[in-house]
């Protein structure tokens, strides 16, 4: 020690004679002193520990949490709940076992394609050996292994078929699991067996619902029986000569997405769902009616008319002034000068006019003054009417890929906006499925 302590000496700067600077040893103290200041702040639960943890990004709290030894134990209340992703293979199941019935934490199972497809075994024997009262949820893509029917503390099932038969989704893998509350099922030829999944006792307290590339032909009458969903989407299932009538048992139901189903109007059933504060009809190119049956919810906030290259943009819809978002992308231009339709949504906040063939933004804009985001993409001969754009003070991001190159500088008007964040470049699209999922 008394050599180490000699080469502390060695090692710090020369100082004048009577220099009153810390030395390194003082230095040291301090540090200890300071460190053990934190630890007592940090590690006891009250108004000065939430001080600091409030002005912590939760990255920043899980390294003060895993870097100091001392804080583990304390850190665990700091987060309503531990997300683990399991890669099979690269970690060692039995101590991750032993974690999680420690520190009774929540996991949530991802298993990957290559996994689950080229080794179904090591899959299955893997997730068996966790304890199954705490797996959460399980995503998995090709196929769901057996041994998750005894995750029966399961809350929420993801899975993607590739294109799989109906034989990767057997009902029976589902009837065990009687807390799942959110199913999402994805390119799964399910026309064959719908009815039979949906009639299970163990999905009758579904709340979300998804699905999405199954070979529906038909909205499933077995549906009426899941009387306690809030989130339903369809997505890409030709159901445009079907029967609607089983959405009206639905009346809890708060988001229904029919993007690109093949709909030639709006169903009529939707009148009755009253609750909705979303709707998704995006991309159901066919859809020329029915807008009179939106007229009812009163409480719709997001709307997705996306993509409907609709010959008249529906006077309906602009009756609906609870709404904070609408997408009308590629609504023609001409049409935005002929009535006055946006001026009735004062409350919405964001606006998609991507690809509506824009040469200028339009003058009813400047009345929309809550907007926090607009996208003018895809507007190639976009080029003037940026004035219209100044009484949105409260806007924050603009969208403007494919109207201005990346490279090339806003408009100069746009500098009165301070807080206005410019998004430019090109767009690349990326498919995404249902927002309530």
């Amino acid at each position: 020690m008394a050599s180490r302590g000699f080469e502390e000496k060695r090692s710090g700067p020369l100082r004048p004679s009577g220099s009153t600077a810390a030395g390194p040893t003082t230095r040291a103290a301090a540090a200890r002193a300071a460190g053990e200041l934190a630890l007592a702040v940090l590690a006891t639960p009250g108004p000065p520990q939430l001080t600091i943890l409030g002005h912590l990004k939760r990255n920043d709290k899980v390294r003060l949490g895993s870097a100091c030894t001392s804080l583990r134990q304390a850190s665990l209340p700091w987060f309503p709940e531990v997300i683990v992703a399991v890669k099979l293979g690269w970690i060692h199941m039995a101590s991750l076992a032993a974690w999680l019935e420690r520190h009774q934490a929540r996991l949530h199972l991802r298993l990957r394609k290559d996994v689950s497809r080229d080794a179904p075994e090591r899959s299955h024997s893997t997730i068996a050996a966790l304890p199954a009262r705490l797996v959460s949820s399980v995503s998995a893509s090709y196929e769901i292994p057996a041994a998750a029917s005894n995750f029966t503390a399961l809350t929420r099932l993801d899975f993607e078929g590739w294109f799989a038969d109906a034989e990767r989704m057997p009902a029976s893998l589902l009837r065990p699991l009687s807390r799942l509350r959110q199913l999402s099922v994805s390119c799964v030829n399910l026309e064959t067996i719908i009815e039979e999944i949906l009639a299970l006792p163990s999905l009758r307290q579904l709340q979300a619902l998804q699905l999405s590339r199954c070979s529906l032909q038909t909205i499933p009458p077995g549906l009426s029986a899941l009387t306690h969903l809030t989130a339903l989407a369809l997505i890409e299932n030709n159901l445009g000569r079907s029967a609607a009538k089983v959405l009206t048992a639905l009346q809890c139901l708060q988001s229904l997405d029919l993007e690109r189903c093949s709909l030639q109007g709006v169903p009529q059933q939707v009148s009755a769902l009253t609750a909705l504060t979303r709707l998704n009809v995006n991309g159901n190119g066919a859809l020329q009616g029915g807008w009179q049956h939106m007229l009812p919810l009163t409480q719709l906030q997001d709307l997705d008319l996306g993509w409907l290259y609709l010959p008249l943009l529906p006077g309906e819809v602009f009756q609906l002034t609870a709404l904070t978002r609408l997408d009308l992308t590629q609504a023609r231009g001409d049409r935005f000068d002929s009535r006055p339709h946006l001026l009735l949504l004062t409350q919405l906040r964001d606006l998609s006019l991507e690809f509506c063939s824009l040469d200028e933004v339009p003058e009813q804009v400047s009345a929309l003054t809550a907007l926090t985001c607009l996208s003018l993409s895809g507007n190639l001969e976009l080029a003037g009417g940026w004035q219209h754009l100044l009484p949105l003070i409260q806007l924050r991001h603009l969208f403007l890929q494919d109207v201005l190159p990346r490279g090339r500088t806003a408009p100069r008007q746009l500098a009165a906006l301070p807080f206005l964040r410019v998004h430019c470049g090109y767009i690349h699209y990326i498919e995404s499925d249902s927002e309530a999922f």
